[in-house]
């Protein structure tokens, strides 16, 4: 209806689900990671839940649009079934015909094709939506079918989407044993009032209507009162507003036309009331007991040093003292930006570490800014060979069978491969990538530009990354590289022991050598060395599995002994280990 007026494609607050128009928000970011996880590493049970309207159906259409061929979709929007007819929908969703009514014949037949779907490298994914809605009994009938799986894999992944109520239900005693099966789990939480914002620019500017509609500050502000963030309802006042806009014939939407627009539509949104923000009340309830104690230290102080102290050096311990307070406090603390990459190799000291010269480091005036990376001037393609190269490298190993030709993590891998070493495509937390400890392929982001670089260095609070010759590499704080980490890591290793899986109930050498390198990192007490795969062996797998973030099921296969590398000793160039000299020297050397 106003399309034409305001010169827009199409409206852009329509309420449908539709995946063009997901604005990613940081908790949209996690709640898609999760899913992603799950569904990548057949975790069994993934659940999403969150307030009606906050994006659960939205990023979950939008998350099945991009994943792979090799993975098949069962979709359930009405879970108001029972458990045959549930059965059913399944089957027709996988485009199988069902051939019966029992529930019995309709698992065995619903297995058969799970198992004729793997052995074709088919991984099979269940979604259902409005979970909250399903009965304790359908609940359970669904943990049932996560039971269909061989020796190795689940044979149906499931992803249960449903508001806060599905939470409540699964605390059922009855359903206790579903609930200790949900590897994943996220609640996805309304919009902050700068997301807000951002949520509205980026819809009008999908729809085309960039730079030809203004909403005010004032509007924004009054449409996040009312809306508390949630999406649903911030595409409710906002297409409202363009209406209310386009019957005065003005293409500004001010806080006028939102006050009218809110009046039309009242009886279906929240109270005024503006919510505070959460940082807000954390950072005062935070800041008071800081500075409690800083006025009582102040006057200890304060005494000591008037009775014994010259006043000039009274007047030099309170400086002091003020510059250590705000230090601890954080309140008017500096944070560095990065603001561009040096065109020569950043200088090292004696000690292999980086010296944090002006060319790389550089105050920002702004202490809300975070490590900001310039990624304009760096050739992607050139990155993204040169640190595939240097990766090589490190493991010793000659180039012998082509560079990396394509970017998806899947062609970097064969790379890898091609070239002799094995290789785990991952998407860690940077937790999980920093625990592993082994040079990594990372993708990065920053102001819209995607680029791959080497992960090679680490200490205690920075990690050190590599891009190519001529813009060298740089050393950033971990809680920067976590803000532009995009969670997704190729990392090549040696696997210098491929044998079978080990699992409980496994006997020999392997057993035996695994305990040791279990014991190095930790997980194993010391006083079990046998060469039996027993119960602690078990517990000790699975709490490397969980610190690495690896699947968890206490078997020990490829992955874990690619977690354990680094306590193998020898050339392993682990990040801490790598020297920054001798990669120098690599690179200069090629």
């Amino acid at each position: 209806m106003y399309e034409r007026f305001y010169g827009l494609k199409e409206k852009p607050f329509n309420l449908t689900p539709d995946p063009r128009y997901l604005f990613l928000s940081e908790k949209h970011k996690d709640a898609f990671a999760h899913l992603l996880y799950g569904i990548k590493n057949r975790a069994g049970f993934v659940m999403v839940t969150g307030e009606i309207g906050t994006g659960k159906t939205t990023i979950c259409r939008a998350l099945l649009s991009q994943l792979d061929t090799d993975i098949e979709i069962a979709f359930i929007f009405n879970p108001t079934l029972n458990p045959v007819e549930l059965l059913r929908r399944i089957l027709i969703e996988f485009k199988e015909q069902p051939n019966s009514d029992n529930l019995l014949e309709l698992t065995d037949q619903l297995n058969e094709f799970l198992l004729k779907k793997s052995s074709l490298g088919k991984n099979c994914v269940l979604v259902i939506d409005e979970a909250q809605n399903l009965t304790p009994q359908v609940l359970e009938q669904i943990r049932l079918l996560s039971n269909l799986e061989t020796d190795r894999e689940k044979l149906l992944q499931i992803v249960l989407i449903g508001q806060p109520e599905l939470q409540e239900r699964l605390k059922l005693y009855e359903l206790r044993q579903l609930n200790q099966r949900i590897t994943a789990r996220y609640h996805l939480l309304p919009l902050n009032r700068e997301e807000t914002s951002q949520y509205i620019a980026y819809r009008l500017h999908v729809a085309g209507g960039k730079n030809k509609i203004v909403f005010t500050p004032k509007a924004l502000k009054l449409i996040y009162k009312w809306s508390k963030g949630v999406p649903r309802l911030i595409n409710s006042i906002c297409d409202r507003c363009l209406l209310v806009g386009f019957t005065k014939e003005t293409k500004e939407i001010n806080h006028k036309i939102v006050k009218q627009a809110i009046k039309e539509l009242q009886p279906q949104l929240y109270s005024p009331e503006e919510p505070k923000e959460k940082s807000e009340v954390n950072t005062v309830q935070r800041r008071f007991p800081i500075l409690s104690f800083a006025l009582g230290v102040f006057l200890v102080i304060f005494a000591i040093n008037l009775w014994f102290l010259p006043l000039d050096e009274l007047v030099r311990e309170l400086k002091r003292f003020n510059e250590a307070i705000i230090g601890e406090s954080g309140l008017r603390r500096p944070v560095l930006q990065v603001e561009a990459l040096s065109k020569e190799f950043t200088p090292m000291n004696e000690n292999n570490t980086f010296e944090k010269t002006n060319r790389n480091y550089v105050a920002s005036e702004n202490p809300e800014k975070t490590f900001d990376i310039d990624l304009f001037h760096i050739d992607p393609t050139v990155s993204r060979r040169e640190s595939t190269l240097l990766l090589l490298r490190l493991w010793k190993m000659a180039l012998v069978n082509g560079e990396p030709y394509g970017d998806k993590p899947q062609e970097l891998a064969k790379f890898f491969l091609d070239n002799g070493l094995s290789v785990e495509v991952l998407q860690p937390a940077v937790s999980h990538l920093l625990s592993i400890n082994l040079p990594a392929l990372v993708q990065i982001q920053n102001r819209g530009n995607k680029i791959w670089c080497a992960l090679v260095h680490k200490s205690n609070s920075t990690v050190v990354l590599y891009f190519e010759p001529n813009h060298s590499w740089i050393e950033i704080p971990i809680d920067s590289f976590r803000a532009i980490f995009e969670n997704i890591a190729v990392i090549p290793w040696r696997d210098d022991g491929p044998y079978k899986a080990l699992n409980l109930g496994s006997r020999g050498e392997n057993v035996r050598l695994l305990k040791e390198l279990l014991q190095k990192g930790g997980w194993l007490v010391t006083d079990n060395l046998t060469d039996v795969y027993d119960e602690d062996t078990v517990k000790a797998v699975r709490k490397l599995q969980l610190e690495m973030g690896l699947p968890v099921d206490g078997v020990a296969g490829k992955q874990v002994r690619f977690a354990l590398k680094k306590w193998c000793g020898g050339n392993v160039p682990t990040l801490e280990r790598n020297s920054l000299s001798e990669m120098q020297s690599m690179i200069s050397e090629k």
